[in-house]
């Protein structure tokens, strides 16, 4: 890997809602080495190696995380769309969504560090981008040993966001799969730059159940598993779309 920070110490500062208020703590971290892996609209996405210091036992203290470099388009500055990336997040962790562990931004206010789903026991692929197990030259899944758990937990999350009055988009999650067959997956809300505060609870409820069954029909199933898989993992995400589509018919707290 090679390092393109013109710094090679960057300070990426912690938020929480409390802290935006209180003031706020930064650690100083040695981004080791970056590799590009990825790019949207708005940024490059790399997987970095960071150095934290030294454990007191004397060794360094390296571990792998992602790095998001904004950088200025029509619509917004580099600043401005790592300033926001950083409010969506503050935004979807205080509602309780399932977010990334880590999310700081650098400095440079043009740079987010966040926790790397990928790591020695399970891979991490985008919902809505190149990262699917094609490009990571890992074998397509042919078996999901937690399926149904897996896919109560996604509907449920466009349920729960809702709740909170949060739009979600096909763009927003990241799934975590373990390397080993029969494959267990999990998800996590990671690209937060489009995610949006909204009204009319009732009708966003079924806008986020049908963005679901749209990623994980034609992203998920179409990009990642096995031809011989498809058909059984599709059915079941159609009995859940269903099943989440009654709960939000029958929710009186939606409006």
């Amino acid at each position: 890997m090679n390092n393109q920070f013109e710094q090679p110490k960057i300070s990426f500062t912690k938020h929480t809602g409390e802290e935006k208020q209180e003031g706020k703590r930064t650690a100083e971290v040695k981004v080791l080495s970056e590799i590009s892996i990825t790019h949207g609209g708005l940024g490059e996405i790399f997987d970095t190696e960071v150095y934290f210091g030294k454990h007191p036992s004397g060794k360094d203290i390296i571990r792998r995380f992602i790095v998001k470099k904004y950088f200025n388009t029509t619509f917004s500055s580099a600043e401005e769309g790592a300033r926001n990336a950083l409010e969506k997040y503050v935004l979807a962790k205080n509602c309780g969504l399932k977010v990334f562990r880590t999310f700081r931004i650098g400095e440079d206010g043009t740079s987010i560090l966040m926790t790397a789903g990928s790591l020695d026991d399970k891979i991490c692929i985008g919902s809505n981008s190149s990262i699917n197990m094609v490009f990571l030259k890992q074998p397509l899944i042919k078996e999901i040993e937690n399926m149904d758990a897996f896919l109560l937990d996604f509907f449920r999350e466009q349920l729960k966001a809702a709740q909170q009055g949060i739009e979600l988009f096909t763009d927003n999650f990241f799934f975590t799969i373990s390397k080993k067959e029969p494959r267990t997956v999990d998800f996590v809300l990671g690209d937060l730059d489009n995610l949006k505060k909204v009204e009319h609870l009732k009708q966003i409820a079924f806008q986020n159940a049908s963005c679901a069954e749209n990623v994980l029909s034609n992203e998920l199933s179409s990009k990642n598993l096995d031809p011989k898989l498809r058909s059984k993992f599709e059915d079941r995400v159609a009995f859940f779309h269903k099943k989440i589509r009654e709960e939000i018919r029958k929710d009186d707290t939606l409006k």
